[in-house]
């Protein structure tokens, strides 16, 4: 089996445990329609730009709380209110972390601060979102065969 498709699997299972009401989870919903636009906007404006709108999304607050509980080693939850902010928020931070993993960002610094992955990533877009494609849209696939749609 692929890396990608490895790590992908193991990250998914990692963010099923941390949700409060898993597969009925508000923000799984919104987790599931981030990761279904995430290529395809990737695709039409660029990685940073299409990482920078999801930020912008999530809200620096937000993204750091989710950072904080994807990273503790005990089981915390990830609260249910604010569900599109954090949908948001797990998209950026999945995408980052992957990144880091392939060693084009350097990985604390700029998974707890986005702005440096974006400038760390300058001219490494093209390559970055090659490498990580197949991650993302198993990503996507998890998360569609698990989550519902999201509520509007």
């Amino acid at each position: 089996m692929e890396e990608n498709i490895k790590v992908a699997i193991s990250d998914f299972k990692q963010l099923f445990e941390k949700l409060q009401k898993n597969s009925q989870s508000q923000v799984g919903a919104s987790f599931r329609a981030r990761m279904r636009e995430v290529i395809s906007l990737i695709d039409e404006v660029g990685l940073i730009p299409a990482l920078s709108f999801f930020y912008s999304k999530s809200t620096k607050s937000i993204y750091e709380e989710i950072l904080k509980v994807m990273q503790a080693k005990e089981k915390g939850n990830i609260k249910e209110e604010d569900s599109t902010k954090k949908g948001y928020a797990l998209a950026l931070y999945f995408t980052l972390k992957r990144i880091s993993e392939l060693r084009l960002i350097a990985s604390i610094a700029s998974l707890e601060n986005p702005l440096n992955a974006f400038e760390e990533l300058e001219g490494k877009q093209r390559l970055a979102f090659k490498l990580i494609f197949s991650y993302l849209l198993e990503m996507k696939r998890l998360a569609e065969a698990t989550f519902e749609r999201e509520e509007r």
